[in-house]
């Protein structure tokens, strides 16, 4: 994914594996973990009545991370808490995803070697 998005006004199902794991309501954001991580879409989000939506491209991010390096701590904080949501609710759908471990430097390391920053 090379963009994320807030959801402006409306609502959006979130679903993995055809199965919804979520709600977006105004206000929250989605695809922040590709875009962050570089790594493949995990869930699919769907309008589920007319919505709004403003996208926040690898660019526009890269420059706000860049002024604010500080809220890279906060964001990775976000995307694990995410991730783990996304894992629970797999789990108590029956079906169990394997989120992989960490490796040296975990997200946080991942995140800054992505978006280039120190």
């Amino acid at each position: 994914g090379t963009s994320m998005f807030i959801l402006m006004s409306g609502q959006a199902a979130v679903s993995i594996a055809d199965s919804k794991v979520a709600e977006v309501l105004p206000g929250q954001v989605f695809g922040e973990m590709s875009l962050l991580s570089g790594q493949p879409r995990s869930a699919t989000v769907t309008a589920e009545v007319q919505s709004e939506l403003l996208e926040i491209d690898r660019v526009a991010f890269k420059t706000v991370l860049n002024t604010n390096p500080a809220i890279a701590d906060e964001i990775a904080r976000i995307v694990a808490e995410r991730r783990a949501q996304n894992a629970r609710a797999l789990e108590s759908g029956g079906m169990v995803e394997t989120v992989p471990a960490e490796p040296e430097g975990g997200f946080l390391g991942r995140f800054k070697a992505f978006f280039e920053i120190s």
